[in-house]
C-alpha cells in the first residue's frame, strides 16, 4: 500500500515543527494516494501514484516558497502612510467631514469625496484589501470600493469632475510623493 510519507527531504517535518510552534495543526497532505486492491498494486499503478505524490509535494513546496517570498517582500515594502492621515488629508482637500465620508448618505456631494478617499487609500495602502477599505469607510461592501476606484480612474480627466482638482491639490501630491519615495 503506497501512501505519502511524512518527511520528504526534511521539508515537510520542518514545516510541521514550525506550525506546532505557533499552535497550528499538523501538516495534512491534501490527497492520500493509495492502491487499495491487490489488482491495483501493479508496478504501473504504483509508479503513477508515486509520480503524483511527488507532483503534490512539489506543488506544496512551491506554494510555501511563494508564500515566504511574498511575506518577505511585504515586510521590505511596508507602507509608511497611516490610514488616519490619508482620510484626514482627503477630508481637508474635499471639505467634507470624516463622519460624512463614512456615513450612510449617498448623495453626489458626499459620494465623490468618499470615492476620492477610497482611491487615495487604494493607491497609498496597497496592502489593504478591498473588504478592509470598505469596512473602514463605513461598513460598505467591497464592490463599493471597486466602483469608487474605477469611477475616479475613469473621471479624473473630465472637466466637470472634481477628482482632477483634488488629485492635483498639493496635500494630495504630498501623500502620493510619500508613496513614490518608498
Amino acid at each position: 500500500m503506497a501512501t505519502i510519507e511524512g518527511d520528504v527531504f526534511g521539508i515537510v517535518s520542518a514545516r510541521q515543527e514550525e506550525r506546532k510552534k505557533w499552535g497550528r495543526h499538523e501538516y495534512q497532505a491534501p490527497v492520500i494516494l493509495t492502491a487499495k486492491s491487490p489488482e491495483m498494486q501493479t508496478p504501473d499503478v504504483l509508479a503513477k501514484i508515486e509520480k503524483r505524490k511527488q507532483e503534490i509535494l512539489s506543488e506544496l513546496i512551491e506554494a510555501e516558497a511563494r508564500k515566504r517570498a511574498e511575506a518577505a517582500y511585504i515586510a521590505q515594502t511596508a507602507p509608511v502612510c497611516p490610514i488616519a492621515d490619508i482620510v484626514a488629508a482627503c477630508s481637508e482637500i474635499t471639505g467634507i467631514s470624516i463622519d460624512d465620508m463614512r456615513g450612510p448618505r449617498r448623495s453626489r456631494h458626499l459620494a465623490w469625496p468618499r470615492h476620492f478617499t477610497i482611491w487615495m487609500i487604494r493607491r497609498l495602502r496597497w496592502d489593504m484589501s478591498m473588504p478592509m477599505i470598505a469596512k473602514l469607510m463605513g461598513n460598505r461592501d467591497h464592490t463599493t470600493v471597486l466602483h469608487a476606484v474605477r469611477n475616479v480612474e475613469k473621471r479624473r480627466g473630465e472637466i466637470d469632475a472634481p477628482f482632477a482638482g483634488w488629485i492635483e491639490d498639493p496635500r494630495a501630491q504630498a501623500l502620493l510623493s510619500r508613496k513614490a519615495a518608498q
